[in-house]
């Protein structure tokens, strides 16, 4: 934890002082040079660290610095059209990268999470199967299975994912309870119910 402090620490240093060298420098850079471009820059380092409030702040920041650049800096032939386009594409600039940094972060994210819970769901002693919500035949097709639901079965993960469930049903499986269950899941409401399923080797 304190090497993701730190490193994230770095980062928004080393993003404050990329923003303030491109400030300075658009200070010194005639209008209608696109001086506001470079500003873009600093948003990537934000993304790196994987902070989304800081993403926002910075891009706010660095946003607030183009249109500040754009009163402050040199008028030296600037043709008005022109400045004013080069700021509003450096501004678009910035928002796009931030929204797509903030894109990247929020799945890198839930790939975390989910990476945490199949570890903790593998490593559980109950059986675990998980289907897709395709319903209709020949749905759903299994997923997921952990190390308990291949022990208690006899069947591997391989033989078990892509395939149906209806693998493991068997004579005994009632045929109204399987029935019940595909109603309630289809109408979104969760179910409680119990199955016979069946070994591989019966």
């Amino acid at each position: 934890m304190p090497d993701t402090v730190t490193k994230t620490n770095m980062l928004n240093a080393a993003a404050i002082v990329l923003a303030i060298v491109v400030f300075v420098i658009d200070l010194l850079v005639p209008l209608g040079v696109a001086g506001g471009v470079p500003y873009v820059a600093v948003v990537p380092l934000a993304v790196w660290a994987g902070n989304r409030r800081y993403i926002y702040a910075l891009a706010i920041m660095v946003t607030l610095l183009t249109i500040l650049g754009y009163f402050l800096s040199p008028e030296i032939g600037a043709i008005p059209w022109q400045v004013v386009s080069n700021r509003i594409l450096a501004v678009f600039a910035i928002w796009v990268t931030a929204g797509l940094g903030l894109a990247w972060v929020q799945n890198t994210q839930f790939l975390l999470r989910s990476d945490i819970l199949t570890e903790a769901v593998s490593h559980l002693a109950e059986g675990v199967l998980i289907t897709n919500d395709h319903l209709e035949w020949p749905g759903p097709h299994i997923v997921f299975v952990n190390e308990a639901l291949c022990r208690i079965t006899g069947y591997s993960a391989n033989e078990l994912i892509g395939q149906s469930p209806r693998i493991l049903q068997g004579d005994g499986t009632d045929r109204e309870t399987l029935d019940r269950i595909k109603a309630e899941l289809s109408s979104g409401r969760p179910c409680s119910a119990e199955v016979t399923n069946y070994r591989k080797d019966g």
